[in-house]
């Protein structure tokens, strides 16, 4: 049993002053003029185990109402908040009793439902107006969600390398993928079919049959998504009972629609979401058939668009075709395969036979310089002069395809082309050269030349892309012997550049390297100048989902920048009320987590609601703060919200720049100064001049602290009760407290402040996360396409479009 050596005794119950009345030291000859204590009448108590009564009254008087506190030696003197002794009200939960009403004090037993009503803060009776009488403040946090989309372009592409362990089936494909089509597997260099693999879609891996040999390559090529004119895209995971899925293209701007359900093309239909569900005036897509429970469902929703191909739909398709040569034709159908207006057909086919590819046409790529509008043609490779033929030569410009004569005029001898009709800066001029082409294409019809060598029983296979001209395929040839060969544009990067060594596909990092910032390509093996190198690289212009980011700036004047993934992803698997201090999601694994040696939490936002966390313990995270940065806090997050992380993985790595001029007041002058810059006025048609001159304005390029407070930049209307009683008739304006002329490098203060008052100028300089252009703050293409940190990393993951 502990030592109780504090013993508190109080003789004054209204305002009770304590004092300790034992001492370990304390007996019969105790002198309490000399004592430490010299309050104290008892030793101290020490239990034995066994004695649950103790004798004070040989010691001690006490009287009614006198209040004796036994602390064990331990104690630090703190008193325990719940100690009932101590607390006004003691709840142990809601009373059922009809005594005094049915539920006096709680509308059930648990402990939030428990109600304890003080007296009223504004009554009727002492308060006739509170919404003016009341004073209050507003703290606040603004929210700014910026959104990016891209539309159209080509589908992103994926190269991923893996090297075999022998034993290992399932490998990632890298990306999401749209059909089975969109994988293409090469096990040591050998090209693979379906059979040899499978490929689930519900987490973008492939699994092999049977393992490939140790320390083999295994390159896995995968298309995303991309096409003309893409509305929005959706996934789902069918629940066996749904046959409607909403999604969030306007239903008049849709043309068509193209689904797939497990990574196959499916026939589907759509409707107006109007009068089905809540939603209105979206596109509903409706199946036919109910889809099995766990089916992946992909939906990507098309505007209206031109020069289809033959299933009509503007997404970008892979297409494969495997023909065996029956010794008797070298023309072939290709299924399906449809020879748009735009663009070259034959430079975004490629023909493999028996795994080796045969040469295509040979390309001369350029962008109009606003100078240089002769080309020659068969350089590299080397021709011969008059060989190039004007029959061997098409011409296209910014894909749409030029007439001889009209458009250009060529001179064989000379190998040297001349376009004629009028150019633009910026223009891309694509020259095909068809002389050494080993296949050629006639609308849906491939025929391989006579100079390749067939046998009956030989593997052909071709693979070509639905809607081609969004993928800006260019096929080159070089001659072999060197180590660096100049690729056409700046490619996005190694992925969506493809080599061949005389119709071998070589392995990315293994046997080339690219250079992106120096547009090159490097060959690891020797070759020689009778080799031909074979390059086809794919347009950077691709078609990225959409993404966002966030500026939030709190009620402390804190702003941050962080990126906004707002996917189906991660949602609440039950309802999240307001006292609720864990919440639980699908997949916290996806979420960012806490820094606890720095403090720093995770965040989510939850419909406009951040919370953070400092735990997460599986699927629940715990240790919330809710309403963080001045957010507001709901009632109930209902199941099934989105739960949208903003932590540490989705920072943007930006701080704005200050710069913090001080100036000391006068005490007599409104103009403070000079800066070192002319203050920006602003136009706003809502300024009160009142007493500032008419010349001056609002100026939001700068914050004005004067004494440590923050000055108003705009008019605001207030209640002032010596007008009246009620609004708006006691309504009064006041006016900005600092203002700008925008032509001198001074503020103007509204009312000046007492001499020797410091004044703070905070000026804000951003920087711009896009591309710088030579002459320009920017290149002028959006956000996304850029290649700065920034918009790469917010590019990174997709979010979902605001209704």
């Amino acid at each position: 049993m502990p030592t109780i050596d504090n013993l508190q005794y109080s003789d004054e119950v209204a305002d009770p002053p304590t004092h300790r009345i034992d001492d370990p030291n304390y007996n019969d000859n105790w002198d309490s003029s000399s004592a430490v204590n010299p309050h104290a009448q008892m030793p101290t108590f020490i239990g034995d185990g066994s004695t649950k009564v103790i004798e004070i009254g040989q010691y001690l008087q006490t009287n009614d109402g006198d209040v004796l506190i036994f602390r064990p030696s331990s104690s630090d003197g703190s008193v325990t908040i719940n100690d009932p002794n101590l607390v006004d009200t003691n709840l142990s939960g809601g009373t059922l009793s009809a005594v005094s009403g049915a539920y006096a004090t709680a509308t059930g037993t648990a402990a939030e439902e428990i109600t304890i009503d003080g007296s009223a803060f504004t009554t009727p009776d002492n308060v006739p107006a509170p919404e003016e009488n009341v004073p209050g403040q507003v703290l606040d946090s603004l929210s700014i969600k910026v959104f990016q989309e891209t539309g159209s372009g080509a589908a992103t592409l994926n190269s991923k390398i893996s090297i075999s362990d022998g034993s290992t089936l399932v490998y990632d494909i890298g990306q999401n993928v749209l059909e089975r089509n969109s994988v293409i597997v090469y096990v040591d260099g050998v090209k693979q079919t379906i059979g040899d693999y499978a490929i689930n879609i519900s987490d973008n891996s492939i699994e092999f049959t049977s393992p490939p040999a140790i320390d083999v390559p295994i390159e896995i090529l995968s298309f995303g998504i991309g096409g003309v004119e893409i509305l929005d895209y959706q996934q789902f995971i069918a629940d066996g009972e749904t046959g409607l899925f909403l999604t969030q293209a306007d239903f008049d701007r849709t043309a068509n629609i193209y689904v797939t359900v497990n990574g196959l093309q499916y026939d589907a239909g759509f409707i107006e979401s109007t009068g089905v569900v809540d939603a209105t005036d979206k596109t509903l897509v409706q199946f036919g058939t109910v889809p099995n429970r766990n089916d992946v469902i992909k939906i990507i929703v098309l505007g209206a668009s031109t020069d289809l191909d033959s299933t009509l739909s503007s997404v970008v398709r892979v297409n494969q075709q495997e023909i065996i040569h029956d010794g008797s034709t070298r023309s072939y159908d290709l299924d399906n395969f449809v020879q748009l207006s735009r663009e070259s057909a034959v430079s975004s086919t490629i023909v493999e036979l028996n795994n080796s590819k045969l040469r295509g046409v040979d390309t001369v790529y350029y962008v109009y310089d606003g100078v240089t509008n002769k080309f020659t043609v068969g350089s590299d490779p080397l021709e011969s002069a008059g060989s190039v033929l004007p029959q061997n030569v098409k011409v296209y410009v910014n894909g749409v395809q030029s007439t001889y004569i009209d458009d250009w005029v060529y001179s064989s001898t000379q190998k040297e082309l001349t376009y004629v009709s009028q150019l633009y800066v910026g223009d891309t001029v694509k020259i095909e050269n068809d002389l050494r082409a080993e296949y050629f294409l006639d609308n849906n019809n491939i025929r391989i030349k006579d100079s390749v060598s067939l046998t009956t029983g030989d593997s052909i296979n071709v693979t070509w892309f639905g809607e081609y001209p969004s993928m800006s395929v260019v096929s080159d040839d070089y001659t072999g012997g060197k180590v660096k060969f100049r690729l056409p544009f700046k490619p996005v990067n190694i992925s969506y550049v493809w080599v061949y060594l005389n119709g071998t596909r070589l392995k990315r990092d293994i046997d080339y390297t690219v250079d992106i910032d120096r547009q090159s390509l490097y060959i690891k093996d020797n070759t020689t100048s009778s080799d031909i190198i074979s390059i086809v690289a794919f347009g950077n212009r691709t078609y990225k989902l959409p993404s966002a980011y966030e500026i939030n700036k709190d009620m402390l004047n804190i702003t941050r920048y962080s990126r906004y993934t707002a996917d189906a992803d991660v949602t609440l698997t039950k309802d999240l009320r307001y006292y609720d201090n864990t919440m639980t999601v699908t997949d916290a694994t996806k979420l960012s987590d806490p820094i606890l040696s720095k403090n720093i939490p995770g965040v989510v936002i939850v419909n406009n609601e951040r919370i953070e966390y400092m735990l997460k313990d599986g699927n629940v995270l715990k240790q919330l703060r809710r309403g963080a940065y001045g957010t507001g806090i709901a009632d109930t997050h209902s199941k099934d919200s989105l739960v949208i992380d903003t932590g540490t993985n989705n920072i943007i790595s930006y701080a704005d720049e200050q710069v913090r001029y001080d100036f000391v007041s006068d005490g007599s002058s409104n103009l403070i100064g000079p800066l070192d810059f002319i203050p920006t006025k602003e136009l706003d048609t809502n300024w009160v001049a009142g007493t500032i001159p008419t010349d001056f304005g609002r100026c939001d390029s700068l914050e004005v602290f004067a004494g440590g407070t923050r000055l108003r930049k705009t008019s605001l209307k207030t209640y002032d009760e010596e007008l009246g009683s009620y609004s708006p008739l006691a309504d009064k304006t006041l006016e900005a407290e600092f203002a700008v002329d925008g032509s001198t490098k001074y503020i103007r203060i509204t009312n000046p402040v007492p001499a020797g008052t410091r004044i703070s100028i905070i000026k804000r300089i951003g920087k711009t996360w896009y591309d710088r252009g030579v002459t320009t703050a920017t290149t002028g293409v959006t956000l996304l396409e850029n290649t700065t940190p920034i918009s790469v990393f917010i590019a990174e993951k997709s979010t979902r479009l605001p209704e």
